[in-house]
């Protein structure tokens, strides 16, 4: 497996690991964001927003190892931004994981329209 890479885009740096339809995951810790979860890296749970493009594993696969690391360090929930029409499948499969798993794996849902506007931060 190939190391994250990291670039600089103007003010924001992004990280991150993407081989196309294996696994994804971005992060760009100036918005506190991590863009698709399709393998978990521990360095990448401490984020506390987390946007889903879309539902297919190589997409969200890491989620439930990085929720895992979020919970061994104390951390809350986070918001995980998806296309609403993957919430409620999303929602249940981390309520089976949570009985597998034996610990919360619950997050801050938010099923997302186009057009569709969320404050991330207080000033974005």
């Amino acid at each position: 497996m190939a190391g994250v890479l990291e670039v600089k885009a103007g003010n924001y740096t992004v990280r991150g690991i993407s081989v196309g339809g294996v696994y994804t995951s971005l992060q760009v810790p100036e918005l506190d964001a991590v863009f698709d979860a399709g393998i978990t890296l521990r360095g990448f749970a401490g984020t506390d927003n987390v946007f889903l493009s879309h539902g297919h594993a190589d997409h969200l696969g890491g989620l439930v190892g990085l929720l895992g690391i979020r919970g061994m360090m104390s951390k809350p929930k986070p918001r995980v931004f998806m296309p609403k029409a993957v919430q409620e499948h999303l929602d249940q499969a981390l309520e089976h994981m949570t009985k597998i798993q034996r610990y919360d794996l619950s997050v801050d849902g938010v099923g997302v329209e186009d057009g569709d506007e969320h404050q991330l931060k207080a000033d974005l």
